[in-house]
């Protein structure tokens, strides 16, 4: 009986790679829960401090209290304060200095701030850190990058720094808006290369570095107004072009456009028109689709109905007659033995239950030699066939 073979030296290496790799991660993860649990002590006792101030200012305005309302029970006939107001009794309980000088009643509101921003601050270090690495170069997409940055100031609750709508959920002093603006810009410098730091040194608003960089771009790629609709206008998909492919091209042309900031955005039947434009010269089906879409339901197919139509035509084609020969060769010897046939859009390579018909209620009328919606034996021409039905 033969042993078994040992693992060569390559194999061994490999296996030794993946077990650093795999020590390195569970470090990494071990290291982040530890700096999760410093960040949380440190809140806990830093809402301690100010859970313990708050009781202090709440004792002392109590016993504020009760030597204002002490005349009324020890001397209720001579009393004043029986005949003052609430808000005159309330003036007199904020005016009345504690025994450090200050204010009671701003004593207590400035003591429940800090608790609220000490809880504020626990709930922002709780969240687990995840190491990012990416930076702007010329060769990285600015979608990509923008949608980067605004995932790592969500994760740091500072994403109300570039966007108004965000809202912050702690209030905060001038001082303290300042400091995040700064740190919203250490994060932007830091995930841009040399070349694009060089060109904002003197920014110091992190939303201007934003609207600098976009302006960079668009110069870089001469992107204007007039020159992304004529691109988008003018745009055809290429016979080799596989629909994923024309479909990232197409969103890559939309995204240069959303990026030029222009007073007269691009609307949604204008992109489903370009599209639509874009691909009926290779897939002359939609043509017929669309009008048999607009006869039935009154509406034209939208931008994702197109997309789904094509898709499915492209496989459709793939099975038939666009495998490569080596593939081509194999569907010909398994068709030699059974050949799926539709018996829905008459077509070969699929079943009726996997028609790209389907979707849309269409069938190919022998009657009206043409994608219908409706099936033979119900065709208003049935008495009055078209040429080539027999």
């Amino acid at each position: 009986m033969e042993g078994k073979s040992q693992p060569t030296d390559s194999q061994m290496e490999w296996r030794m790679d993946n077990l650093e790799n795999a020590l390195e991660r569970h470090s990494d993860i071990l290291d982040n829960h530890a700096e999760i649990i410093r960040d949380q002590t440190v809140a806990i006792l830093d809402m301690k401090k100010n859970i313990d101030n708050l009781n202090t200012v709440i004792q002392k305005l109590t016993e504020q209290i009760g030597k204002l309302t002490s005349e009324v029970i020890i001397h209720p006939a001579s009393s004043t304060l029986r005949d003052i107001s609430e808000t005159e009794f309330s003036n007199n309980i904020n005016s009345t200095n504690l025994s450090d000088g200050t204010s009671a009643l701003g004593d207590l509101s400035r003591a429940c701030n800090e608790l609220r921003r000490s809880i504020a601050l626990n709930a922002t270090n709780s969240k687990i850190n995840i190491k990012r690495n990416y930076k702007l170069t010329k060769k990285v997409p600015l979608n990509i990058w923008l949608d980067n940055i605004n995932a790592e100031l969500k994760a740091n609750n500072l994403a109300d720094i570039l966007d108004d709508s965000q809202q912050s959920d702690v209030s905060e002093t001038v001082i303290e808006r300042q400091n995040r603006k700064d740190q919203v810009r250490d994060i932007l410098i830091s995930r841009v290369d040399d070349y694009y730091h060089n060109k904002i040194l003197q920014i110091k608003d992190p939303l201007e570095i934003v609207i600098k960089i976009k302006e960079f771009r668009r110069a870089e790629a001469n992107v204007t107004d007039s020159s992304v609709r004529e691109k988008l206008y003018s745009l055809k998909m290429n016979n080799r072009e596989s629909v994923n492919e024309f479909c990232d091209r197409f969103d890559s042309i939309i995204r240069d456009f959303e990026n030029c900031m222009t007073k007269t955005p691009l609307t949604e039947e204008e992109i489903r028109s370009a599209f639509f434009q874009a691909v009926s010269i290779k897939f002359k089906e939609i043509r017929s689709a669309n009008i048999i879409r607009l006869q039935a339901t009154k509406s034209e197919m939208s931008l994702d109905d197109i997309k789904t139509l094509i898709l499915q035509l492209e496989s459709d084609r793939r099975k038939s007659d666009g495998q490569p020969s080596d593939d081509r060769q194999k569907i010909a010897a398994k068709q030699a033995i059974i050949t799926d046939k539709c018996y829905r859009c008459n077509k070969v390579g699929h079943r009726a239950a996997f028609c790209p018909l389907k979707e849309y209620n269409l069938w190919y009328c022998f009657y009206c030699q043409a994608v219908a919606p409706h099936k033979g034996d119900d065709c208003p021409n049935k008495d009055n066939p078209k040429d080539g039905y027999r």
